[in-house]
């Protein structure tokens, strides 16, 4: 029940009266098998043209998967097949049973490289959880080692009767296009819807960041986006609840009517998603209104620039003058004494 909460009547979303004139939805047309008062839409937005291309993906692989017919749309191919080498006298004794095996060995090889198909688009999904794709993968790769069991029981069958069962199972016991290939689309239609999902958060965020108190609307403004992301949660918690109920499905031909009820019922859930009053449509719708509310915000003005300071002078300085050295005072010469005067002898 907490599921489909969002479906209660009268939730229409806040943004959806607040939205200008020209901002409205482009219908894309009824999703197939779902109820006639369920419809995809898309917002005509130019915030990212990646969302529109996500919804089409979304649209796409939901319309796949209402598409797939119950059990195997080759199986009467084969059969017809079968049925003809069966009847074909001129075929005798090996001849027969050669004809029989490659009629065998071609069915399981398309079917094991459809399989393969389907776990490289598995594989490539970037927004399911690593353990919805393993999943996912190991249920897939368990079609394949029954596709082995049986190929290897017609590479060695020499009766005809033998042969002929094991064909048959080939095209009635995997349920490879009848089960399988739903549920990878539904798996690839849950991938965008999450990838759609998470560009309209990441968008909204941005408008957020500039919501200012000042703000005339800012009551609005906060109100919306809080729908918004409300409305996404309940688009991601559909999309792997959607991938988590069906991955691990039976391809068992008793289990083919549960199996298929299961994907009928997941895909019409996740079909709602994008419905008029679906919360998809009403998130789309929100951010609208925030994109509208943005661009008429009126800026605030820049803050005004401060004065250029002018520079102060840096003082020269006045070079201090080298003292110049005084000579030392010249050393007198010494006179010299002369010698005392040599008596002159008196006579006697």
């Amino acid at each position: 029940m907490a599921r489909l909460g969002y479906l209660q009547s009268g939730i229409v979303g806040i943004a959806a009266v607040a939205l200008l004139t020209g901002c409205g939805t482009t219908m894309m047309g009824a999703v197939v098998g779902v109820p006639a008062t369920v419809s995809a839409e898309t917002v005509v937005s130019g915030t990212d043209q990646g969302i529109g291309a996500l919804q089409q993906k979304l649209v796409d692989q939901l319309n796949s998967a209402a598409a797939t017919p119950g059990g195997d749309p080759t199986s009467q191919l084969i059969l017809l097949q079968l049925n003809a080498l069966l009847n074909n006298h001129t075929l005798i004794g090996a001849e027969k049973i050669d004809a029989l095996r490659a009629l065998g060995e071609q069915a399981v090889a398309t079917r094991v490289a459809h399989v393969n198909g389907l776990i490289a688009q598995v594989n490539g999904l970037g927004n399911l959880s690593r353990g919805a794709k393993n999943l996912l993968i190991g249920n897939l790769q368990g079609i394949n080692a029954q596709l082995a069991t049986l190929a290897n029981s017609i590479a060695q069958g020499v009766l005809i009767d033998q042969l002929r069962v094991d064909v048959i199972s080939v095209a009635t016991s995997t349920m490879v296009y009848g089960v399988a290939d739903p549920i990878v689309h539904l798996a690839i239609a849950a991938d965008a819807m999450i990838g759609e999902a998470n560009l309209i958060a990441g968008h909204a965020a941005q408008f957020a960041r500039q919501f200012a108190p000042t703000d005339s609307t800012i009551g609005l403004e906060q109100s919306t986006y809080h729908d918004l992301q409300v409305r996404i949660g309940s688009v991601i918690n559909v999309a792997n609840q959607g991938v988590n109920a069906t991955a691990g499905l039976s391809t068992a031909p008793g289990n083919l009517s549960a199996s298929q009820s299961t994907i009928n019922g997941e895909r019409s859930l996740m079909s709602s998603i994008i419905g008029p009053y679906g919360p998809m449509t009403v998130a789309q719708n929100d951010l609208v209104a925030l994109g509208n509310w943005s661009r008429t915000r009126t800026p605030p003005p820049p803050p005004p620039t401060p004065p250029t300071p002018v520079p102060t002078p840096v003082p020269t300085p006045t070079p201090t003058p080298t003292p110049t050295p005084t000579p030392p005072p010249p050393t007198p010469t010494p006179t010299p004494t002369p010698p005392p005067p040599t008596p002159t002898p008196t006579p006697t």
